[in-house]
């Protein structure tokens, strides 16, 4: 599994290997569980790698959206609703998508979050996600 992305600042430890850490947990997760596919875990997945983030000392924010009017994941043919997080590392905010391979991309995309290649994270309404976020920590 490499990441898409390849002027990650280094730090200890390296948004890369945490990403790759939080990957090896879902997988194990989901194999536990016998789901064979990353659809429609993009939320948890996104809650479980801000908190290692965080404890590696990464700020970071769910970003989302619903793939038709308020963002989400696009490639050049589609779009798609879709949750994932960011982290800031060395003041540059890096998209970190552990479920991107729902969508034919790597398993895990880590690239700054302005970038413009393909696929394209568009941040839907913050407030939105925020509250879809603690919906689904309060249940």
């Amino acid at each position: 599994m490499t990441p898409h992305h390849l002027n990650i600042p280094l730090a200890s430890p390296s948004l890369v290997e945490i990403a790759r850490k939080a990957r090896f947990i879902l997988d194990g997760l989901l194999a536990r569980c016998e789901v064979t596919s990353t659809k429609g875990t993009c939320l948890y997945a996104s809650l479980m790698l801000a908190t290692m983030l965080n404890r590696g000392g990464y700020p970071t924010r769910i970003r989302g959206g619903d793939g038709d009017t308020d963002g989400g994941l696009f490639t050049s043919s589609s779009r798609h609703g879709h949750y994932w997080c960011e982290a800031t590392a060395d003041n540059t905010d890096f998209v970190v998508d552990l479920t991107a391979d729902q969508f034919g991309f790597d398993a895990v995309i880590i690239k700054q979050a302005n970038a413009t290649d393909w696929p394209r994270y568009v941040p839907g309404c913050q407030d939105t996600v925020d509250l879809h976020v603690s919906l689904k920590l309060e249940s």
